[in-house]
């Protein structure tokens, strides 16, 4: 017998009054059923969980209810953190930022600290896409999590016309902090077999889809446009742009500028490229490349690179 009932049962034998029967009755009656409904399982925190940047968490210390706090985590991986400032948390175990925390806080603050760490919502999951494509940047995936090639060009409005999609690949971080190349062809995802077009995006994955000259990666990474100086013997000398992943040749940007004129030394072209405090002078002949095909004699080109089309000398 319950040892609470127990005890009533012996009071109703010593006072045996009404009011304390019907009183005792009620009381055993709601520790029975108190009993005999088992108790609400506690909300378990996986002390292994990673706190990602975007994460809003909530940080109590059980000695002190006023310390107790909620933030979002930065986007450089921190939490303004009471008396102790920023303290990073991205990338990290909850039961190590507890700890690490604990330990600041006892150094000057507390005689005892314990912190526990909440992870009140995560971070929208989402991907990223460079190079050539129409709208570079930022996708938020779906509630399902995942999201294939197919769909995520889709989502940037599509490739565009210079891309190469035989050579695009996905760069996917992992557990240790490595990162690893996935080819993500995307001739084959549109129109491979279809064991070939499952492969699916997780968030944190970045899709890298390059121009076909296969050249200058770190250009394409940039959503702005890559430019130019053209000057001297073409129809419209001036700033040359090249949209995002487009491949940017010396060819391309003297047809850019308008051609070269019929007074064009197109033998003795000049291309002046500025790195750092050194500059270099290349002088090139665009006439084999233009006239005679040969276009592995063509030029690419970086941002702020200038070109120089001289004037022909005219015997008179």
């Amino acid at each position: 017998m319950n040892p609470l009932v127990n005890i009533i049962y012996k009071r109703i034998q010593q006072f045996r009054s009404p009011y304390w029967l019907l009183s005792c009755f009620f009381l055993s009656f709601s520790l029975v059923l108190q009993a005999a409904v088992p108790a609400s399982p506690s909300v378990s925190v996986s002390k292994q969980e990673i706190v990602h940047i975007g994460d809003r968490v909530q940080v109590v210390l059980k000695e002190d209810a006023s310390f107790d706090f909620e933030a979002l985590v930065s986007e450089s991986g921190t939490i303004d953190v009471p008396y102790l400032g920023e303290q990073a948390v991205a990338g990290k175990e909850i039961e190590s930022i507890e700890r690490a925390l604990g330990n600041l806080l006892e150094e000057e603050h507390y005689w005892k600290a314990t912190v526990e760490l909440r992870i009140l919502s995560h971070a929208p999951a989402s991907v990223y896409v460079f190079g050539a494509v129409k709208e570079p940047g930022l996708i938020e995936l779906p509630p399902s999590g995942e999201l294939s090639v197919t769909q995520l060009l889709a989502a940037v409005k599509g490739l565009t016309s210079w891309a190469d999609i035989d050579q695009a690949y996905i760069i996917r971080r992992l557990e240790d902090d490595r990162e690893e190349r996935v080819p993500a062809n995307i001739r084959e995802q549109l129109l491979g077999p279809a064991k070939s077009t499952g492969l699916q995006l997780r968030s944190g994955d970045e899709l890298f889809v390059p121009g076909q000259s296969g050249a200058g990666e770190g250009i394409l990474l940039s959503s702005e446009p890559l430019e130019v100086i053209v000057v001297g013997q073409v129809n419209a000398p001036g700033v040359i742009k090249f949209a995002p992943g487009e491949v940017a040749t010396l060819m391309r940007a003297v047809f850019k500028a308008g051609g070269l004129t019929r007074f064009a030394k197109a033998t003795e072209l000049k291309l002046i490229r500025y790195a750092g405090n050194e500059r270099t002078v290349e002088i090139v002949d665009l006439e084999v490349v233009i006239e005679k095909g040969f276009l592995d004699q063509d030029r690419q080109l970086l941002p702020g690179d200038m070109v120089i089309v001289p004037q022909k000398f005219i015997n008179l």
